[in-house]
């Protein structure tokens, strides 16, 4: 899902930083474009650049659509889409003009009197803040703004408590940065709203408090500082506001220590950790404190979530769930299956201890049917694609990438690859060559390719130049092309299957768009049978995998690039701590 607060003029930021530093290789949209002063761009690409404006960091492009997802977010800021044909789109409403052109009362929508007002709003917006406070007085009671607290700003007068240090070494960053001091002047200072049923602080942030000085003390927080606000994002819109303000010419450092100060504060003294906002973020004064839906987001705002965040700790619990039932299995098979059964030789083995009634088991499908039910709640596909993804990095893809020499090609092989067995994309050709691709055989083609494309979007997203999910759609001439290169594919070395994956992850997608999401919509690729019992060799040769990172397993494998085998196991050793059991 696209962020909603997304500008135009972030839009537009996105479209200059392009014209400066060109397209990336594999970012370039080969479909539609989105067309600015006589001008195309890959719309896709524009709007992860964009949201490096609007919220610190370049959108990860497997986040969201491209196509339609893509072109009806940006037709609705105002922007022209044209397809490759020529055709053009313009937007019904348009909400932003190019620079050498003015507005007019017709290019304003109808029917509203506070479309002027709407044009010219600011960060420095009055009612934002107000809509604020309301917000937060209609979830948690009384709510007291400008809220003084009685905190210490001198350094120099500090007591010994826990962040005493970091805060001392943070001063002196900001004394660094360009010479300034005597820079603390406030003997108290005030918060913008302060909760007391919640001991909770909300900071509403304009784009002044984003300076390099901010960035230079976010930079130096310890990790133990627990804050209700991503300090990677709040880091990255110092680094893409860049504001300056010399008046007093100390402003900047004097501005970004007392943020610390208040930051640090609620540990110091038993409050819940501080929560910011970004004013520039949306237009706040647009909640209705008596609208339930703009009530939960904004409750989700301030609680720092999103609709996924309850899902991952869901993951991890399976996945300790999970290591819980391979020791169960190496239990069982000790003495009873030849080598202890450990090995994929001893799958069929591993298949009747985990048909068995076995409590361990028991709990683990309840984890898993309860991750399902929440991935169906989730209404975008691309979402529930990433969730999906993840579960994957669990099982099996860990145990891939463990034993990657072993594993890498058999998706090419006619015995198990989708690429070659008669169940995978060469019944694509034949059936369309009969005329019988039929939504049921699109659905079963499609249930058995994106599992294998998974796998393989796993172990090479390091690589990859897009996800399944930003994908082209082919028309059944290039579909039927692309499938009988992949089908001459044998043997290949890591290198030539990077190439090929393009390629792969266009066919799935296609053939994905052919079974209407099928495998997405029923989510049949989580459920017990299909999950679970998938790779049994995952549980019989595993390594037991723990996690020790805070990263998720496709952030983790997002950086591994260097596909020798060594080099694979020493990035996972960093992020998990792995205990073979292959003998």
């Amino acid at each position: 899902m696209i962020p909603s607060n997304i500008s135009p003029e972030n839009i537009i930021q996105a479209i200059e930083r392009v014209d400066t530093d060109g397209i990336p290789p594999g970012r370039a949209s080969r479909k539609y474009q989105l067309i600015y002063n006589g001008k195309k761009y890959p719309p896709k690409y524009i709007i992860s650049c964009a949201n490096y404006y609007a919220n610190g960091t370049e959108y990860p492009s497997e986040s969201f659509g491209g196509g339609n997802e893509s072109n009806s977010f940006l037709r609705k800021l105002g922007f022209v889409i044209e397809d490759m044909s020529g055709q053009v789109t313009i937007p019904e409403k348009t909400a932003v003009q190019n620079k050498n052109t003015q507005n007019t009362s017709q290019n304003k929508p109808k029917n509203d009197p506070k479309n002027d007002k709407k044009l010219k709003h600011t960060e420095r917006c009055p009612e934002c803040k107000v809509a604020v406070e309301n917000m937060l007085s209609k979830i948690y009671g009384e709510v007291r703004k400008e809220y003084r607290i009685q905190v210490e700003t001198n350094p120099e007068k500090f007591s010994e408590k826990e962040h005493t240090k970091s805060l001392k070494k943070i001063y002196s960053k900001l004394v660094e940065y360009r010479g300034k001091d005597g820079f603390v002047k406030a003997k108290t200072l005030n918060v913008d709203y302060f909760v007391p049923s919640e001991n909770l602080i909300v900071e509403f942030d304009e784009s002044q408090h984003f300076t390099d000085a901010r960035k230079i003390a976010l930079e130096n927080y310890p990790e133990s500082l627990d804050t209700g606000f991503s300090l990677d994002r709040w880091k990255g819109l110092c680094l893409s506001l860049n504001k300056h303000d010399n008046d007093p010419p100390y402003r900047d450092e004097q501005r970004a220590w007392y943020d610390t100060v208040r930051d640090f504060y609620p540990s110091e003294n038993g409050l819940k950790p501080i929560v910011r906002l970004y004013a520039g973020e949306m237009k706040w004064c647009t909640l209705n404190p008596e609208n339930r839906d703009d009530v939960e987001y904004f409750k989700n705002r301030i609680l720092n979530k999103s609709e996924t965040d309850g899902i991952y700790p869901l993951i991890e619990q399976f996945n300790s769930q999970l290591n819980t039932l391979k020791y169960r299995y190496l239990d069982w098979a000790q003495g009873r299956i030849e080598n202890d059964g450990i090995g994929s030789c001893y799958n069929h083995a591993t298949k009747e201890f985990m048909g068995q009634p076995i409590p361990d088991k028991t709990y683990l499908c309840s984890l898993l049917k309860q991750i399902n039910g929440d991935v169906y709640k989730i209404s975008d596909l691309s979402k529930r694609y990433e969730i999906i993804r993840e579960m994957y990095c669990t099982h099996p893809s860990l145990h891939e990438m463990w034993f990657f020499d072993d594993h890498f090609s058999n998706f090419f092989t006619a015995r198990t690859g989708p690429m070659k067995h008669r169940l995978g994309l060469p019944s694509v050709i034949t059936s369309l060559g009969r005329d019988s691709f039929h939504m049921k055989r699109a659905r079963g083609v499609s249930t058995y390719l994106i599992k294998q494309t998974i796998l393989l979007e796993n172990m090479f997203s390091g690589s990859l130049p897009y996800s399944l999910m930003d994908a082209e759609i082919l028309s059944e001439k290039d579909l039927i092309a692309e499938i009988r290169g992949l089908s001459s594919i044998a043997k290949p070395s890591p290198d030539e299957i990077i190439s090929a994956m393009p390629s792969v992850l266009d066919v799935t997608r296609t053939i994905l768009e052919m079974s209407d999401f099928h495998p997405l919509k029923n989510l049949t690729i989580l459920s017990e049978g299909s999950f679970l019992f998938y790779a049994p060799c995952a549980i019989n040769e595993g390594p037991v995998f723990t996690k020790k990172s805070s990263l998720k397993g496709t952030e983790i494998f997002r950086n591994i690039t260097d596909y020798r085998q060594e080099n694979i196991r020493e990035c996972l050793l960093e992020y998990y701590d792995v205990v073979p059991v292959r003998k």
